[in-house]
């Protein structure tokens, strides 16, 4: 008996962090994930949330990331540096745009990574089923199985997956939701590039096949010797389980997610799929340099203006301040490699290295700028002195230096 729970789409709301989903168990026992999304098509809502504010181009006033609206395959998404539009209408609520977005600025009501980990943990076989699956003995469903990525299955691993078989993508051609198949080939280079042992094994199951009997040679799954005997055993394993589990409500994952407030005032949240990676990093067999993550490094030419700190849409990078310093700290972990920083200095003083194992992942936040404040002696406001700069800050020495202009143009007209 497979593990079920039937997800019930609560009401929708034009304020992003109201909408809250409810579950239940019932007696097919079926865990979906808001089922098929119904209410993206032909209506003025979506199962879609978007948090403007998390957007790289909003926060950075230029547009510099075209990554959910590249990668949805109904074109109902247009990035300006004013506002992310969605035109619900068009919106199939395949969730393709989740996980490729850099500062985790959307979500599905009723798809939230970490219950989708916390679901299949300890399986050593898991079967997932795309939302226009008819199948009704259907262990898991997405609402499309691009909601999926290396990261999410990575994670799936370091919690006991051996194998993901993967149900539906023979109807990826014809799906309104577009095609997934392209996803998992990125996801197969990703996994053979990051780690030194494929940690999980993704096998695309016919759906038409499910419970017919004995498939063709052609449907049937390929695998080699070693992989035949980890499935083999995955599949005792699985059919042996007793899954049951209680019937918690399910969150929405603007409000499961923890908030970060810089000095500004701006918000900052990790994105989930690269948190929940972080959190198992560890129990995986990386390559070394090639692990999704990329540290940051600032030179002497940051002018500690803190706007990369402040601006930062995961909470990597935190600006510091106190009496007599300013500063800005770096947590790794939580770095989706965005870019945005880089974009926004205006000293081009920021630059990436590639991180040699998850070992650095366990550092706790380092300082990667660090400057002295000095007093004005003209204002009164504290500024960061340069190598140059005496008692006064920059406005007041530029005051100074027109008035004592001024000076020296009235004693030599006279």
């Amino acid at each position: 008996m497979g593990r079920r729970f039937q997800g019930i789409e609560g009401a929708h709301s034009a304020d992003i962090g109201a909408t809250r989903d409810t579950g239940f168990m019932n007696e097919n026992s079926t865990l979906r994930f808001n089922t098929r999304g119904d209410t993206a098509k032909g209506s003025s809502d979506t199962a879609l949330r978007i948090d403007q504010m998390q957007c790289l181009n909003l926060r950075g006033r230029n547009v510099t990331c075209m990554q959910c609206a590249d990668t949805c395959s109904a074109k109902a998404l247009k990035l300006t540096v004013d506002e992310v539009s969605l035109d619900a209408g068009r919106c199939t609520a395949c969730g393709a745009c989740l996980p490729v977005c850099p500062s985790g600025a959307m979500w599905l009501t009723g798809f939230v990574p970490q219950q989708f980990l916390e679901t299949v943990a300890g399986a050593a076989e898991i079967h997932i089923y795309c939302s226009q699956s008819d199948d009704p003995d259907s262990d898991i469903i997405v609402p499309c199985l691009q909601v999926l990525d290396t990261r999410l299955l990575a994670a799936a691993a370091a919690d006991g997956a051996e194998t993901v078989v993967l149900h539906g993508t023979d109807q990826c051609s014809s799906c309104d939701r577009g095609d997934a198949r392209a996803v998992f080939e990125q996801i197969h280079a990703n996994l053979k590039r990051w780690f030194t042992d494929v940690p999980v094994h993704l096998i695309q199951e016919n759906r038409a096949q499910i419970g017919k009997g004995e498939r063709s040679g052609e449907d049937q799954i390929q695998l080699g010797r070693r992989n035949f005997l980890r499935f083999a055993g995955a599949k005792v394993a699985h059919g042996a389980s007793k899954w049951l589990v209680d019937a918690a409500p399910e969150q929405d994952e603007a409000t499961s997610q923890r908030f970060i407030f810089p000095s500004d005032g701006s918000s900052s949240r990790p994105s989930a799929y690269q948190e929940l990676l972080a959190e198992r990093a560890e129990s995986l067999p990386w390559r070394d340099h090639q692990l999704p993550w990329r540290s940051l490094v600032f030179s002497d030419a940051c002018n500690a203006c803190l706007t990369c700190a402040q601006r930062c849409p995961t909470g990597a990078l935190v600006p510091k301040e106190t009496k007599s310093t300013i500063s800005i700290l770096f947590r790794l972990r939580q770095c989706t490699d965005c870019g945005l920083c880089g974009h926004l200095c205006p000293e081009s003083a920021i630059s990436c290295a590639s991180v040699a194992s998850s070992e650095e992942l366990r550092a706790p936040a380092h300082r990667v700028m660090h400057r002295s404040l000095r007093q004005c002696a003209g204002c009164a406001r504290s500024f960061v002195p340069g190598p140059d700069s005496g008692e006064l800050c920059t406005t007041c020495q530029n005051e100074l230096d027109v008035a004592n202009d001024w000076k020296t143009m009235l004693i030599d007209s006279s």
